[in-house]
């Protein structure tokens, strides 16, 4: 478990590494959207029926294996904000999710931890990145 007071300005979350396979992408089709047909993340097909190389994997998914990166840095974390930018599609593919320490501020109470997150692969570089602010508890007194 992580306090405020024990995170640093720079300091490094991660790296953490992710195989996203093609058995990933269906489960998490057909549980979030009940989809269990061909679309664009699970058929190659399709994918290059959307001028894709191959299929993708959904953004609302990258999003969460982000969201998760963070929430397993501490049990204590709380996301507060995740905006992140799709620079590139995510392949079904080996990514890296990292982050780094931005910002550190007491604000209406809470104690925030600001930082960059990113997801890349070796074959692209940086696919997905964005900027979080989480929730810490203090150590108490």
């Amino acid at each position: 478990m992580l306090y405020f007071e024990d995170v640093d300005l720079g300091d490094e979350i991660g790296p953490h590494e992710r195989d996203i396979t093609d058995q990933d992408v269906s489960t998490f089709c057909k549980n979030v959207w009940g989809q269990t047909g061909p679309t664009r993340f699970t058929d190659p097909e399709v994918a290059q029926q959307s001028n894709l190389k191959a299929p993708i994997v959904p953004g609302v998914m990258s999003l969460a294996l982000m969201a998760r990166f963070l929430t397993d840095w501490s049990s204590s974390v709380s996301i507060k904000q995740l905006d992140v930018v799709f620079r590139q599609p995510v392949p079904h593919d080996k990514v890296t999710i990292s982050g780094m320490v931005t910002d550190l501020r007491q604000e209406d109470g809470e104690s925030l931890v600001e930082c960059d997150v990113y997801m890349s692969n070796e074959e692209s570089g940086r696919l997905v990145g964005g900027k979080a602010i989480l929730a810490f508890p203090s150590r108490p007194a």
